[in-house]
């Protein structure tokens, strides 16, 4: 067999070989993410937060679901979400949400007395040993203000009224 004849029938059974290495690249994965708050008051202040994950292969995806949500248009509908996750349970550093292999976009919601208080958003090309995504929050309407706390750490508010 010739060299031309050798590198066609590597590259032929290398072809299979790779779509098989890609196979289940739909299977979820555990993404973990860490939640920054703006202050402490911030995030004593926030009640819950959902974590809503979308594909990010679009430019600028992060700028349009902050667009969206700031003027009350309808999302997308999200690959995953996390449903309300207590402020309290992010003191451990984050948590995770489960989602499929690609470029992903995670916006995080917090709310206040049931309503839109905080907003961040980051994107991360998901696989299986993707590190930690620290997703950063701010006002979603920023003539909003941050209710003032005698709360040194958000541990001292889970604890109970500071």
């Amino acid at each position: 067999m010739n060299r031309v004849a050798r590198a066609v029938l590597g590259i032929a059974t290398a072809i299979p070989a790779l779509a098989g290495c890609s196979a289940g690249q739909e299977d979820p994965v555990a993404a973990s993410y860490v939640v920054a708050f703006p202050s402490v008051a911030a995030a004593v202040a926030t009640d819950t937060v959902t974590i809503a994950v979308y594909d990010a292969t679009a430019p600028d995806v992060c700028q349009q679901l902050f667009l969206e949500t700031r003027s009350n248009q309808e999302l997308p509908a999200p690959l995953a979400t996390s449903g309300p996750v207590d402020t309290c349970r992010l003191l451990g550093g984050g948590g995770s949400i489960e989602v499929g292999y690609g470029r992903r976009a995670f916006l995080v919601t917090g709310t206040r007395q049931g309503k839109g208080f905080l907003l961040g958003c980051a994107t991360a090309d998901v696989f299986a040993s993707t590190p930690p995504l620290d997703i950063s929050l701010t006002l979603i309407d920023e003539k909003q203000s941050i209710p003032k706390t005698s709360c040194v750490l958000l541990s001292d508010a889970c604890r109970g009224p500071c």
